[in-house]
């Protein structure tokens, strides 16, 4: 029926939580629990010297120190703030350790600050608190007097307690202001802003990188398709100034495959296939000739037909029979005729003439191209993908099925167009 003390124990139970979530905090707690619940130092020493100079921190490392965030009395920032002005005057009022007066005052210059403070005003605060390290002396801690040792051997085996005794209490008093400034940053509400500011900004930069990195992808992914279309472009142009200028490329004779050892089994298809046509116009050849020669036999049998034969006795010559007029114009009309079919026979032959030795030409052509191609056959054939070098062309048509070559081979093709974009986005 409280909602006030319902929750006051609500906290409770939320501190509680956090301790034993935190390792840390946890061991602290265990080590010194017994300190906590009486309200002790965590020293042990009831000598009033040490209450007068050690202001004790452990009965404020538990939620019920203070109520809520506020600034008001019993807040989270007053309470705070008279803690560690308590623990600064007994660093300043208590007897110290030469040396030690610097740390003291980078102490003082430290501010807790309220609930509005800037962040420098804070960062500056709990810098100096985390490197806390006690000035006192601690000579209250000492168990023995050395005044009273009867000997010289005996007062340093005092001396030699004493400052061990001094160390252990300096090391606890540190110890206790440093776990008590770890449970007060935990719970700052200007820490906890602090670090959900820096963690928005760095999501923000991460974003931004990312926005960037897919930028870069896209500019370089056009770049890559734009250098492309200007390499087909510029190829297409270049066979067309090449078809223009009447310029035979490389490429339509097949050096590769020939090069690759392929060359000779497609050179001897080749051949036998334009032998073949050879043939082929050789017949074409000889039926021209015999279309054109046909006529002309058979205008001579009906000429010779036509004529008187010949007497055996006086060898042919008639001189006495009289001659047709007839006769005569048939044998002028077959004169011109013949003569025509042996003009048209000999401008027939001049053009088979012509045409024979168009082939020859090409045959010839041919020939010096498979010459030259045999004339220039490597002794070695070379790999430019893997390096390596092969006698013969099976040894290098072995090696260009193999799976290693092949990925050589994309490799080579990818570092290839890598540096002509590097220099198509240079130029």
């Amino acid at each position: 029926n409280d909602p006030e003390t319902a929750a006051e124990q609500f906290r409770f139970v939320q501190q509680a939580y956090e301790c034993l979530s935190d390792p840390t905090e946890r061991q602290w707690y265990d080590e010194h629990r017994d300190a906590i619940l009486a309200g002790w130092s965590s020293s042990g020493n009831d000598n009033p010297n040490a209450h007068d100079m050690l202001f004790q921190v452990v009965p404020f490392m538990y939620a019920g120190c203070f109520r809520g965030f506020g600034d008001d009395d019993g807040g989270f920032y007053a309470v705070y703030r008279s803690v560690f002005d308590h623990i600064y005057q007994g660093e300043a009022t208590g007897t110290r350790v030469e040396g030690s007066a610097s740390a003291l005052e980078f102490l003082a210059a430290a501010d807790f600050g309220t609930s509005t403070s800037a962040w420098t005003t804070v960062a500056t605060f709990y810098q100096a608190w985390e490197s806390f390290a006690s000035g006192l002396n601690y000579s209250w801690e000492d168990d023995y007097d050395v005044k009273e040792a009867p000997n010289r051997r005996v007062r340093r085996a005092m001396e030699e307690a004493n400052r061990k005794a001094r160390k252990a209490a300096k090391k606890a008093r540190n110890d206790d202001v440093g776990a008590l400034v770890r449970f007060v940053k935990k719970r700052d509400p200007r820490v906890q802003a602090r670090l959900e500011q820096v963690q928005a900004a760095q999501r923000a930069q991460e974003q931004v990188r990312k926005d960037e990195q897919v930028q870069r992808k896209k500019q370089a992914q056009q770049a890559r398709e734009d250098w492309k279309l200007q390499a087909q472009q510029n190829m297409a142009q270049q066979e067309e100034q090449d078809r223009l200028a009447g310029r035979l490329r490389l490429a339509d004779l097949e050096d590769d495959y020939d090069y690759y050892g392929g060359g000779g089994k497609k050179r001897g298809k080749k051949g036998k296939k334009k032998k073949n046509n050879f043939l082929y116009d050789d017949n074409e050849e000889e039926d021209n000739k015999d279309q054109v020669v046909e006529p002309a036999k058979d205008s001579n049998d009906e000429n010779t037909n036509n004529l008187p034969e010949k007497d055996p006795e006086t060898n042919g010559e008639r001189d006495d029979d009289p001659v047709d007029p007839s006769t005569n114009a048939e044998s002028e009309t077959a004169d011109n005729d013949e003569t025509h079919e042996k003009e048209a026979y000999l401008s027939t032959h001049d053009a088979l003439d012509e045409h024979d030795s168009f082939l020859l030409d090409d045959d010839e052509l041919e020939d010096d191209l498979s010459s030259s191609s045999e004339e220039e056959e490597p002794d070695v054939w070379r790999c430019e993908c893997c390096r390596k070098d092969f006698k013969s062309a099976a040894q290098m048509e072995n090696h260009m099925k193999s799976k290693k070559h092949k990925e050589n081979y994309k490799k080579f093709q990818k570092k290839k167009e890598t540096q002509m974009m590097e220099e198509f986005l240079v130029s």
